[in-house]
């Protein structure tokens, strides 16, 4: 098996999957998953489950392997694309746990997690109000990082200011954020959050 750091640069490596090298792949792919289970499992506690999405994770990379020879930060990458997927995850094991109750089973009720029975909706809503309380210029380059998926150095050229600007705004941006949704009592997505489209 090749190794993460010895035989590649971290450069040559994505370019190397890029082009198919599945050697390299596999290589990625235990330098990685062994980052990505821990975290994981801070939210399933199901070792199957961890798998599961760190399986789903990889073959989502694998299908957009074309993307990784142009990504800046590949651990944010990684860590966003393993968000969402966790994401998909709960949102269909709380709608499995619904229909289960709805069918009269009442075995889901002792499962479900604090975690799950906080709304999607709740925490949509908590964002949205956090972002709202943001200053115009930390508004404006939010929304052009998390909604228009552009790079610091993007965001930067377009408004005409220095990217460690940028850097900061982002990083005050999402400092403002957590702390709206930890006082609104949504902790638990904090992690998972940040890390959707983290810069």
């Amino acid at each position: 098996m090749l190794s993460y750091n010895a035989l590649y640069n971290e450069k040559e490596l994505l370019q190397n999957i890029a082009q198919g090298d599945e050697r390299a792949f596999f290589s990625f792919y235990d330098h990685y998953s062994a980052l990505l289970r821990p975290f994981l499992f801070k939210y399933t506690r199901v070792e199957s489950d961890v798998e599961e999405i760190v399986q789903e994770t990889f073959i989502k990379i694998w299908v957009n392997r074309d993307d990784l020879a142009t990504i800046e930060n590949v651990k944010a990458w990684v860590f966003k694309i393993a968000s969402r997927t966790y994401l998909n995850y709960l949102k269909k094991a709380i709608r499995e746990k619904k229909r289960n109750l709805i069918a009269g089973s009442g075995t889901a009720v002792e499962t479900v997690t604090p975690f799950e029975r906080t709304s999607v909706g709740e925490i949509s809503a908590a964002i949205k109000q956090a972002i709202g309380k943001l200053s115009e210029q930390k508004k404006r380059v939010y929304a052009m990082s998390r909604e228009q998926g552009l790079m610091p150095m993007e965001i930067a050229e377009k408004l005409g200011i220095p990217v460690g600007t940028v850097k900061n705004q982002l990083s005050a941006a999402l400092k403002e954020i957590r702390e709206h949704l930890i006082a609104s009592g949504h902790g638990p997505v904090l992690i998972i959050y940040t890390l959707i489209k983290i810069f």
